[in-house]
């Protein structure tokens, strides 16, 4: 009834999810706290054109996390992780923004390193010591908002007087969504799913904040789950979510000093699909485009057409930005010679 594996045709498309950093004017910045000749004022945001799809929307509350250190000799000077520096809290204006306000010294330079992720249930956790952020995937089920996170690092900033700086955070992920538009069609035949596993290889689990370079590598399963009842739409046709999922990326970065943009990578995945009639299928993905802040889309008639899998990636994070005339779509061995 099912064939255990599905793979004949795999088309891949790769489109930018909004790399460049926003700006913002004075006006939008809150005024330097009084006292202290170097205080310095951020407005630390999320993007503010986050995607209108059900996932990755950035809504989910968030806990800002940040460290502080002399540029010349790389020591510690605040840090919300370490009590002992007495670093101020951020202050959530909303799940998107957050102001922090530091009394530094006039003259001198810093770092800085910024994490945003879930107040509750996040499997990351913040070392200002190491500068990085290590992700655990015990337990790790798809479709879960509670991985999403981002971040950001400032290099050198020289403290001339009291300053107000914007910082923007962006994802170190690449979202993976795998979706079906044949849920209808294949209940007719009474075919329905119970649930989906997706395996990646290679998602790495350790990130430098500072330097923005992913690492360890491992072979990661995020367990079955139901479907969660929601949909994307790519080129006006409809696909239901079998599962989605945020995967570290980023061992090389595009330009030196840009943490948001890292080289495209390969990562071979599978999603092993289970219905409820206890049948089940799997759908292999080698050699899968994905890249940071991009969204990796595998969709097709996943239920009904095995032999005929499509599997795509579009832009849906800056959806109002995209160029149709822009969309680039490479067959699997084609993409593979490009990145050789």
């Amino acid at each position: 009834k099912h064939k255990p594996t599905l793979m004949k045709k795999v088309l891949f498309a790769l489109t930018v999810a909004g790399l460049t950093l926003a700006s913002c004017s004075n006006e939008d910045l809150p005024a330097p706290a009084p006292g202290g000749d170097g205080n310095v004022t951020f407005a630390v945001k999320l993007p503010a054109a986050l995607s209108r799809a059900d996932y990755g929307d950035g809504s989910v509350a968030k806990t800002l996390s940040y460290a502080v250190y002399d540029a010349t000799d790389g020591s510690l000077v605040f840090a919300s992780d370490d009590a002992s520096t007495n670093a101020p809290a951020a202050t959530a204006v909303d799940a998107k923004n957050f102001t922090l306000s530091l009394s530094l010294v006039k003259g001198k330079s810093y770092d800085f390193i910024f994490w945003a992720d879930a107040a509750t249930g996040s499997p990351y956790s913040f070392s200002s010591a190491t500068k990085s952020v290590t992700a655990s995937y015990t337990g790790a089920v798809s479709n879960d908002e509670n991985r999403d996170a981002f971040f950001q690092s400032i290099a050198g900033l020289s403290v001339s007087g009291p300053m107000q700086q914007s910082v923007e955070l962006r994802r170190p992920f690449a979202q993976l969504n795998v979706g079906t538009s044949d849920i209808a069609a294949a209940a007719a035949a009474k075919t329905v799913v119970k649930d989906v596993t997706v395996t990646v290889k290679g998602v790495y689990s350790t990130l430098n904040l500072f330097s923005g370079i992913a690492s360890d590598p491992k072979d990661v399963t995020f367990a079955a789950t139901a479907m969660p009842g929601t949909a994307f739409t790519i080129d006006d046709v409809e696909y239901d979510y079998l599962a989605m999922d945020y995967l570290l990326t980023g061992t090389e970065l595009e330009a030196e000093g840009n943490v948001q943009q890292a080289k495209r990578e390969l990562m071979d995945a599978s999603v092993l699909i289970a219905f409820t009639d206890g049948q089940s299928a799997t759908v292999e993905v080698p050699n899968m485009p994905v890249q940071r802040n991009y969204r990796t889309n595998v969709y097709g008639a996943l239920l009904t057409s095995p032999l005929d899998l499509t599997i795509t990636v579009v832009p849906e994070f800056f959806e109002p930005d995209f160029n149709l005339e822009q969309k680039v779509v490479k067959t699997a061995e084609e993409l593979v010679a490009a990145l050789a």
